[in-house]
């Protein structure tokens, strides 16, 4: 049976978002072999950078990153996860900013399941939280 390929998008290299990083790369052999899962990171965000995964450019993403990141749009993301017909989304809000909480619906309208290392969205006008919950649904 072949593993279940789970794709993580990461917005913030910052003390959480690289933590996380490094985590998971070091848990990587446990989690394919003991749950069958396997957690793949095809895009990696700064403020302002993004990393699209190439082949052959895995497990060295700090490398990979001041290399090869490139001005980034949430929209390129949305499109290049269409493109590679990536399938098992997670988008992981590492970053202490609230630009990202407005890029949350777009994602969620795309297939994306939305993982927040803040609260932000949560305390943003009750509008948009009424919005970003029925987005859910």
């Amino acid at each position: 049976m072949s593993a279940l390929r789970v794709n993580v998008i990461l917005f913030g290299i910052g003390n959480v978002g690289s933590t996380l990083l490094n985590q998971v790369i070091e848990s990587q052999q446990f989690f394919l072999e003991k749950r069958n899962i396997d957690l793949r990171f095809p895009v990696i965000t700064n403020s302002t950078l993004a990393f699209f995964e190439k082949e052959g450019a895995k497990n060295q993403w700090e490398a990979n990153f001041a290399q090869l990141a490139i001005p980034f749009r949430v929209e390129d993301i949305i499109e290049y996860v269409q493109e590679q017909e990536l399938e098992n989304l997670i988008a992981v809000d590492a970053t202490a900013s609230s630009d990202i909480i407005r890029s949350y619906l777009p994602l969620i309208q795309n297939g994306f399941h939305i993982v927040a290392a803040n609260k932000k969205a949560n305390t943003q006008h009750l509008d948009f939280y009424k919005e970003l919950r029925n987005t859910l649904r």
